[in-house]
């Protein structure tokens, strides 16, 4: 679940994601997709809000939506891969079924 200050889902347009906690190992709370030869492409809490590693986008996904890293003409989806008993780490995969939902809150 995902809170937004609005009950506007805004779909296919450039965004940056930013973690509400602050991180406990003093990194930024932006999310990025770091440039790395690995076939896995991993979701990390070190980018910034104006680089093109940090660009993701939210498509509509029947009545949920799916995030994607938009960052050259064909964005990937969002998905989990299993690194351990109970614990998943948030990676770009065409191949996942991953989809969310936003709940409009007051602030």
């Amino acid at each position: 679940m995902f809170v937004l200050s609005s009950d506007v889902v805004r779909v296919s347009i450039d965004l940056s994601i930013k973690f509400i906690m602050p991180s406990h190992c003093g990194e930024s709370d932006f999310w990025r997709v770091p440039d790395s030869s690995l076939l896995v492409k991993e979701v990390v809490p070190s980018g910034s809000m104006s680089s093109n590693d940090s660009t993701f986008t939210i498509k509509k996904s029947d009545v949920f939506y799916k995030f994607a890293f938009s960052s050259g003409d064909k964005p990937m989806d969002f998905g989990l891969e299993a690194i351990g008993r109970g614990v998943a780490r948030l990676i770009l995969s065409n191949n996942s079924d991953l989809r969310v939902s936003f709940v409009s809150v007051c602030m």
